[in-house]
């Protein structure tokens, strides 16, 4: 706007509206700084409020994945000692208390139980594990391997007889840890002691398909039976023989007593165990007396 000249007669005049005007401009300028301030003043504010009103136990997503898998990853550490272990997974913002049951049958915090054992190291130096348990304070053998080895009992489960299945090889075990191999390794033909027959090498004549030992049982603590193709190799006779071997005196003894064919060793009972021969029922006593039914 021009200056007004001081000479003219409306100079006092127009300098005063000049300044009026100025003066409303200034106060119109800060009229909408003050506003746009104040505005962006409760803006900032609503948006920290909003913050402190968030729940402090509301998690994303992401947090909320995280603490699941944490969890979890806790209970795998914790599974070699434990059967249960109680895990807070927070889902929906609550926090609930789940048992995480790793057998899938307990609900209660509980120790993993251990299967006992016996390392029983074999002549085909194969190491097989032979389980026992502790009932009433009293140790017997559960009649399990841990590779699928021929297992059996005697009547107080204080002694096991074990084939192993690679060679047929067989051995006695006893509950205090003690085992003797009582294989019969080699065959001598009768009334013919210059005539033998080793077992490896009929085994292998026979391409593993000879028992040798076979389906071994107890009839008593101190005697067992087992089935065999002895005292005969010949090649489509398949006819089985009874064999007994008595641990005291460390002999084994062809039963002829019994007539050989498809032989069945079954189970022990107040007459004795029961050995059936193509449908004609035996029963094999402790005293090796045997009796026809």
């Amino acid at each position: 706007m021009k200056k007004p000249s001081i000479f003219s007669s409306k100079y006092q005049e127009t300098l005063k509206k000049r300044r009026r005007r100025n003066v409303l401009l200034g106060l119109l300028i800060i009229c909408i700084i003050f506003t746009i301030f104040a505005i962006f003043n409760d803006r900032v504010n609503d948006f920290w409020a909003s913050i402190n009103q968030k729940p402090v136990n509301s998690l994303g997503p992401d947090e909320e994945d995280n603490n699941i898998k944490i969890n979890i990853s806790d209970n795998t550490l914790n599974t070699q000692g434990e059967q249960n272990t109680t895990n807070k997974i927070i889902i929906n913002n609550e926090v609930t208390n789940s048992t995480n049951n790793i057998t899938g049958n307990s609900t209660k915090n509980e120790k993993k139980e251990e299967k006992k054992f016996y390392t029983l190291k074999l002549a085909s130096e194969r190491d097989i594990k032979i389980y026992y348990e502790d009932k009433n304070q009293n140790k017997i053998f559960t009649g399990e391997t841990d590779n699928g080895d021929y297992i059996s009992l005697s009547p107080s489960k204080k002694k096991a007889v074990i084939i192993d299945k690679t060679n047929q090889d067989m051995y006695i075990t006893n509950i205090d840890n003690t085992f003797i191999n009582i294989t019969k390794d080699v065959y001598t033909a009768y009334g013919r002691s210059d005539e033998k027959y080793y077992k490896s090498d009929q085994l292998a004549r026979f391409n593993n398909n000879y028992l040798w030992h076979d389906s071994a049982k107890f009839v008593s603590e101190d005697k067992i039976v087992y089935r065999s193709r002895l005292p005969y190799f010949i090649e489509n006779d398949l006819k089985l023989y009874l064999w007994s071997y008595d641990i005291p005196r460390n002999v084994h003894e062809c039963i002829f007593a019994v007539t050989p064919g498809e032989l069945q060793i079954r189970d022990l009972d107040q007459n004795g165990i029961n050995i059936s021969v193509s449908g004609v029922n035996y029963y094999f006593k402790p005293d090796g007396t045997i009796i026809n039914r």
